[in-house]
C-alpha cells in the first residue's frame, strides 16, 4: 500500500514536470516565431559592420541583408 502511494506520487510529479517543460517549449517557439525576425535583423546588421558592408532592411522583419558599399554594387538575393 505504501509503495503504491510512493509510485503514484512520483508519477504525478513527473507528469507535472513534463507538462511544465512542454509549456515552456511552446512559449519559446511562439516567441521566436513572433520576434525571431527582429533578432535575425540585429545579427545581420552587426555582421555587416564587421565585413565593411552596408545593412539594408527588408520589407518584413528578418529580410534584411548586407550589400557592398563601395566598388561594384552586388545585391544579394
Amino acid at each position: 500500500m505504501i509503495q503504491k502511494r510512493i509510485e503514484n506520487s512520483s508519477m504525478n510529479s513527473l507528469l507535472k514536470d513534463v507538462a511544465f517543460i512542454t509549456l515552456l517549449a511552446i512559449m519559446f517557439f511562439v516567441l521566436m516565431g513572433k520576434f525571431g525576425g527582429y533578432a535575425a535583423d540585429y545579427i545581420t546588421k552587426e555582421s555587416c559592420k564587421s565585413i565593411n558592408e552596408s545593412y539594408v532592411s527588408g520589407e518584413r522583419p528578418g529580410d534584411g541583408m548586407c550589400v557592398k558599399s563601395e566598388g561594384n554594387v552586388d545585391f544579394k538575393k
